[in-house]
């Protein structure tokens, strides 16, 4: 057991493994554990830069960097999502992804649905869906799954380079509080 005590030691501090990880010698020692690592991604475009939400389908890689965030892994996660095709919706037609569940199987256009009562409708449904459109373009990029087709109502974001950072939240004694620190990052510049 002191074998496997001191290997989950030394990997925590050479590879910043999760003392909840490897062992598990320290996990109550510390709020150091995988659920206390958070990722931060931004995509940079022509516009600027954005930051952007994983998709749920890049949670074993992402697992794995919050866990044992090497250069190695943090480097591979950027790589992936650099040769990743990214997207923004551009239309006023809510997508069924972006609805509630109370709004899901209703139709995707909801105003369509609206009863014209007032004779100024037209007049509010154009100002609707210039809120929306304005609306829409504040979403942050999403990410094209692999085999799938662009959604209608989106289009192509031209991506310059991806960010990643790993952040950490540590308890600091003298203060009393939990604050966040930046412990790895990784920008992969994307080849037109």
């Amino acid at each position: 057991m002191a074998t496997v005590a001191l290997i989950q030691k030394s990997a925590s501090r050479k590879f910043s493994l999760s003392p909840w990880k490897g062992g598990g010698f320290g996990m109550f020692s510390t709020v150091d554990s995988p659920a206390a690592r958070f990722l931060r991604i931004y995509l940079v475009t022509s516009q600027g830069k954005t930051q952007v939400n994983l998709p749920s389908w890049l949670e074993n890689l992402v697992t794995e960097v919050r866990t044992i965030p090497t250069k190695t892994r943090v480097l591979n996660l950027t790589r992936e999502l650099a040769q990743s095709q990214w997207f923004r919706y551009t239309s006023a037609i809510l997508q069924p992804s972006t609805l509630n569940a109370s709004e899901r199987g209703s139709s995707s256009d909801y105003l369509s649905d609206v009863v014209l009562e007032t004779p100024n409708f037209i007049n509010r449904r154009s100002e609707i869906e210039l809120q929306i459109k304005r609306l829409t373009y504040l979403l942050p990029p999403e990410i094209l799954e692999k085999g799938k087709s662009l959604p209608s109502g989106a289009e192509f974001v031209t991506v310059q380079e991806v960010q990643v950072e790993v952040w950490q939240y540590m308890f600091d004694h003298e203060q009393s509080q939990i604050n966040a620190h930046k412990i790895l990052s990784s920008n992969v510049k994307r080849l037109s």
